[in-house]
């Protein structure tokens, strides 16, 4: 049934989106033009202040990112319109995606529940 398909592709791109974005890897300042004019002293104040060790709170936030990306993905399959605004999509540009996802997961709980494989 088309209807897994859909909603599973859906959960996976939102759950990875959002482990992505929460997770603090990129940032979303813009590199300035003096990027590349850093000294040896910059880059050691740099690797300084980055420690390399697992602590409690790393594990407790990765767990609280982890269920957030979960959530976020069973979210998505009802309605992707949050993340997409999340992104700063337009709502009516939203909608154009949203309407057909919409349309197949109706039709996918009609199969299911009727029993009915409507082909075509």
């Amino acid at each position: 049934m088309m209807l897994y398909k859909i909603a599973l592709s859906i959960f996976i791109f939102a759950a990875v989106c959002t482990g992505i974005n929460d997770s603090g890897i990129f940032t979303i300042t813009v590199p300035e033009s003096n990027v590349n004019q850093m000294e040896q002293a910059d880059v050691q104040d740099l690797t300084d202040t980055a420690s390399g060790e697992v602590t409690g709170l790393f594990t407790i936030g990765f767990v609280i990112v982890a269920i957030k990306s979960i959530i976020a993905g069973l979210v998505a399959i009802f309605s992707i319109l949050p993340l997409l605004t999340s992104w700063g999509v337009p709502l009516w540009i939203g909608m154009i995606f949203q309407a057909p996802l919409w349309f197949v997961e109706a039709v996918g709980i009609y199969q299911f529940v009727t029993g009915v494989n409507v082909e075509g």
